[in-house]
């Protein structure tokens, strides 16, 4: 019950975003066949989801590593150097710190990434 009503919520938040943003072969005037076709794939890509990866562990394991880091360190570094005006992957004398905030988060992610794909990998 609850997978039917969040996914009722996700396809009708894709619908208003995208759906009548798509101008082909009249989809933005065909609500029902446009509801239809959203909803059969979010339940594809759930299913896929929840038998390509066998343990909830890995799951989590997988959107930590994707989200965490970027979200804690990343991006408020690369909000910093936007906001400063200097390059993001050039350090300046001023913003050596944010630049190696930046550097250290994408190696974290890209570590954190790999070791939740290898978790998952062993598990299968």
């Amino acid at each position: 019950v609850s997978y039917a009503i969040n996914s009722q919520a996700f396809c009708s938040s894709i619908d208003r975003v995208v759906g009548l943003r798509v101008k082909v072969f009249g989809w933005e005037k065909m609500h029902r066949v446009r509801w239809a076709i959203l909803t059969a794939l979010v339940s594809m890509l759930s299913y896929l989801i929840a038998n390509g990866i066998p343990f909830f562990k890995d799951l989590v394991a997988l959107c930590g590593a994707a989200t965490s880091i970027p979200l804690t360190l990343l991006i408020p570094a690369i909000f910093y150097r936007r906001i400063q005006g200097v390059p993001l992957f050039f350090p300046t004398l001023h913003s050596k710190y944010s630049f190696v905030l930046v550097l250290f988060s994408m190696a974290l992610m890209v570590i954190g990434l790999i070791g939740a794909i290898g978790s998952i990998d062993v598990d299968w």
